[in-house]
């Protein structure tokens, strides 16, 4: 097995002293309900060879969840974490869920980077989960379960700077501040920047780089959009917020509303089922302008390569949903 499952069993159970283990899957009361951490043997190829041997998944499942409407968990995952809100359905009830495939020369990551992530989420997603239960938006954040939850992410301007440099690296339109940084990943072939729809920018840039007409138009293609920012979350404090924005733009009225809902739906179906996707570390909501996957990372979850693991997660995430709505003319 390549996940730690007996070093989280003895972390788990410090919080959970009921916890029960069967097989490959812990077991254990919380709050309003029971969580759940398995890991599931797989055996699954990709479609570029390589190896997904386990899926490890984090669940949390409450009566108070049965009655969240597809509507309220759109809305509700604009504030994810790491789990998601799954609506029940005719064959399963309503549930809080992350999850990560391994692959299988992921074991020192498994160790270092899914297995303390998985772990705490496991450890606090039954108070989160009884906090939204009961409609409790906002809270201080000190009388959470978290530890660190008034320091500040331990990333500052150099940080930001180094996975700006990276994107730079990969020709893709990024920009960094002391709090945060943003990037641009063509969805249009060819294109590089929403900027360059600006006319004031296709002005200059006919005079000071000479490109022509279509060039300017194909630079200002289509793009998803990923910021990572320090914010206060409203249950959860201090941390680091992932938005992945994919260009999927509908104008905002009751039909639209509904269009954007039945997307999002789908998209967090599709990764649920998914073994060769990224770990689905957050959830898809509807976003003020389109589609958007929304993670939260509070300062105790904030590991020293987390920041270069959101851009490469984000950027196979782009890739394959638009691979995935392309598929289909009904999606988009």
């Amino acid at each position: 097995m390549l996940f730690p499952l007996d070093e989280a069993e003895k972390f788990l159970k410090g919080t959970a002293p009921d916890l029960e283990r069967r097989g490959s899957t812990l077991t254990f009361r919380s709050h309003d309900g029971v969580t759940e951490l398995s890991v599931r043997a797989t055996n699954y190829t990709t479609y570029d060879d390589l190896k997904v041997s386990e899926e490890v998944i984090v669940s949390h499942r409450s009566p108070r969840f049965d009655q969240i409407t597809p509507q309220a968990a759109a809305n509700l995952n604009a504030f994810a974490s790491l789990s998601s809100i799954v609506p029940a359905t005719n064959d399963a009830p309503g549930k809080l869920v992350c999850k990560t495939g391994i692959f299988s020369a992921d074991k020192d990551a498994a160790a270092r980077l899914y297995a303390p992530l998985l772990c705490t989420e496991a450890a606090v997603v039954g108070w989160y989960a009884a906090c939204l239960g009961r409609a409790r938006f906002k809270i201080d954040p000190n009388k959470s379960p978290l530890s660190r939850t008034n320091e500040h992410p331990p990333y500052d301007r150099a940080d930001f700077e180094a996975v700006h440099a990276l994107a730079a690296k990969q020709d893709l339109m990024a920009s960094y501040s002391e709090k945060g940084f943003s990037v641009e990943f063509p969805w249009d072939p060819g294109a590089y920047s929403a900027m360059f729809r600006n006319e004031g920018l296709q002005e200059r840039a006919r005079t000071a780089l000479k490109l022509t007409d279509e060039e300017l138009e194909q630079m200002g293609g289509q793009t998803s959009l990923l910021q990572l920012l320090e914010v206060d979350h409203p249950l959860l404090g201090k941390g680091i917020q992932s938005r992945l924005e994919i260009p999927i733009v509908v104008s905002r009225n009751e039909t639209t509303d509904t269009r954007m809902l039945a997307i999002v739906s789908e998209l967090n179906l599709w990764e649920l089922g998914g073994l060769d996707l990224p770990p689905m570390f957050g959830a898809w909501c509807c976003g003020p302008r389109a589609p958007t996957f929304v993670s939260f990372y509070p300062t105790q979850y904030c590991l020293p390569a987390l920041l270069f693991n959101l851009i490469s997660w984000a950027r196979v995430r782009h890739n394959r949903a638009r691979q995935w709505l392309g598929a289909s003319s009904t999606k988009h």
